[in-house]
């Protein structure tokens, strides 16, 4: 086995050429190992001499992506639909080449925070040693594919549901993407003509029913050809597979005159049109009652006193800042927009927002009011969470509450 060289920089310059019995030095092969160990090398071994033989087609790194992706999928090792498993993905490529590591180059080892292993799976814009994929592959090939699968909809293709497409009702290429919320998960279904919806997957697994995101843009010329009078809205929505409701939305948004007095759901994407009467469908704002902004302004000042005094009375400690303040009594960004209006409040507000300097000032005579003074200035520091550079502070504080009082 060839494994170092005799080349040198002198020994034919940088343009010489060396015949490969004086260029390379043989040594003696090293013997096989037993047990697993020696199985995992020969299975490394006949995957690389495949490789060697038969070329394998090439695919750029966001298909390599989804390939590995789908497979760990398969077998279980996807903690959603974009984020891989790598804490069991890691646990069982030890498993399978644990006994042969100690035999193969140290790159091909791999860290508790997955190393390559978890960037190979991951978003990436470089290429791998093929033997990392070789060994990826044989751990996605010893492990069990009949594991749940986390995607719900299952791995494609799905059906357009597009009743203004050509393909309606026939597997296509649609791509599914989801995005966790506050309730489960969301699947983005979208269709190459433009049609998408959405299904939510909540945490005990329940499923939603569709929601059209965007109807394409078969839609608009299929509303201009089937609205005018006369037509039945009911028989329009069947025909582009919509609710009533969404159908005078859309035809609204697009400017097409409605000749029926069903309101739209929600408020149209675009100009408000006029119906068939001419009259026009923007609804008029009720005019609102005037506020009394000075009673609103004592009340508001009266609020800020009682919640600096509440943040103050917390354990742990939370900073008394302009953001908290505003939290506590109103909305973020309500002082912002009514300086004018609530002249005492907003000064207040200002006057009791507590700088980042004046919140490390009161945690440290927090820890040294409950655990004495007799404490080590490096001790405080840390125990209030602070920098070494705070250390003149904390000593400064120190050596007032330690100052006894006169008189």
């Amino acid at each position: 086995m060839i494994e170092t060289s005799n080349v040198t920089r002198a020994s034919a310059g940088r343009h010489g050429y060396l015949m490969p019995d004086g260029a390379a030095r043989a040594i003696e092969a090293t013997p096989m190992p037993d047990g697993l160990a020696g199985k995992r090398l020969c299975e490394i071994a006949g995957a690389v001499e495949t490789l060697l033989i038969s070329t394998p087609v090439p695919m750029d790194f966001v298909d390599r992506r989804d390939d590995y992706r789908r497979q760990l999928d398969d077998v279980g090792l996807m903690r959603s639909f974009e984020k891989a498993d790598v804490v069991g993905l890691v646990e069982a490529f030890r498993t399978h080449w644990g006994a042969a590591i100690p035999y193969l180059p140290s790159a091909c080892d791999v860290p508790d925070d997955g190393g390559w292993l978890a960037s190979i799976v991951r978003t990436h814009r470089k290429a791998f040693h093929p033997l990392h994929h070789l060994m990826l592959d044989g751990v996605l090939g010893s492990l069990d594919t009949t594991s749940v699968i986390t995607n719900p909809f299952g791995r494609g293709p799905w059906l357009c549901s597009n009743p203004l497409a050509k393909h309606f009702g026939l597997a296509t290429g649609m791509t599914l993407s989801m995005h966790r919320e506050r309730y489960g998960r969301v699947a983005t279904f979208e269709c190459g003509c433009g049609y998408s919806f959405t299904r939510s997957v909540r945490t005990d697994g329940t499923i939603g029913e569709p929601r059209l995101r965007d109807a394409g843009p078969l839609l608009v010329p299929a509303l201009r050809r089937l609205v005018k009078p006369g037509a039945k809205l009911r028989a329009v929505a069947r025909e582009v597979g919509l609710d009533p409701k969404t159908v005078v939305r859309q035809a609204l948004a697009a400017g097409i005159a409605v000749p029926w007095s069903t309101k739209p759901s929600g408020l149209p994407a675009g100009p408000t049109a006029r119906s068939a009467t001419g009259r026009s469908r923007r609804a008029s704002r009720a005019r609102r009652p005037r506020r009394d902004w000075q009673t609103i302004d004592r009340e508001i000042a009266a609020q800020l006193k009682t919640s600096l005094s509440v943040i103050y009375s917390l354990e742990p400690l939370v900073r008394a800042s302009r953001a908290e303040l505003e939290r506590r009594v109103a909305k973020p960004g309500y002082f912002a927009k009514r300086k004018a209006k609530l002249p005492r409040s907003s000064a207040l507000l200002d006057q009791l927002a507590e700088d980042v300097e004046t919140f490390q000032r009161r945690r440290v005579r927090h820890l040294i009011s409950r655990y004495g003074a007799d404490l080590k200035p490096w001790w405080v520091a840390r125990a209030a969470g602070l920098k070494a550079g705070c250390l003149p502070m904390v000593r400064e504080e120190m050596a007032t509450l330690s100052r006894p009082i006169e008189g």
